[in-house]
């Protein structure tokens, strides 16, 4: 509730001036004024911001886990074999080409298991023509088939060059997983 104190001050002032254009001497002059004395307003004290909880120790925000897939070496590590007439680096460059649909098989797995990783070895035939014709899991410390099947099933997907004797190549290729 505020209160209002409101109250009237009167001034009396006395000033010498001339009276007129013509005046010679000065004329005393008195001035009444009536002016209304400053009003006092009582306001509630404002009320504090709402005080934050204690913290005894940090708070620690973990960062997103950003799974990785390694691929093999370069130059190819001793566990890939290739076996035919394609260049090492071609088949590399078409693996990492297609990493993105091993990363989807190994997303897959991390929404069941966030702590999944491991090892998968697929293995593989590139028919003379260029397609995949047959891959399989050579062998997997993964724990969750459904993931190294996945891959193995997008390998078979996978288009490389032609042959240039038009031979079949055999391939076992690692895939490194691991949660970010």
């Amino acid at each position: 509730m505020a209160a209002t104190a409101m109250a009237t001050t009167v001034a009396t002032l006395t000033a010498t001036a001339m009276a007129g254009s013509g005046a010679s001497e000065p004329t005393a002059v008195t001035c009444t004024c009536e002016t209304p004395a400053p009003s006092v307003v009582a306001v509630a004290p404002p009320t504090p911001p709402p005080s934050e909880p204690a913290c005894d120790s940090a708070v620690e925000v973990t960062p997103p886990r950003i799974p990785s897939v390694q691929l093999d070496a370069d130059p190819p590590s001793p566990s890939a074999t290739i076996e035919g007439g394609l260049d090492k680096k071609i088949i590399r460059r078409i693996v990492r080409a297609h990493v993105n649909e091993v990363r989807y098989c190994y997303n897959q797995g991390l929404t069941r298991d966030p702590d999944l990783g491991g090892r998968v070895m697929v293995s593989f035939i590139i028919e003379g023509n260029g397609e995949v014709g047959n891959s399989t899991v050579a062998s997997s410390t993964l724990g969750d088939t459904e993931v190294s099947e996945c891959i193995a099933e997008a390998v078979a997907r996978w288009k490389f060059p032609k042959s240039p004797e038009g031979q079949n190549v055999r391939i076992t290729y690692p895939f490194v997983l691991e949660p970010g």
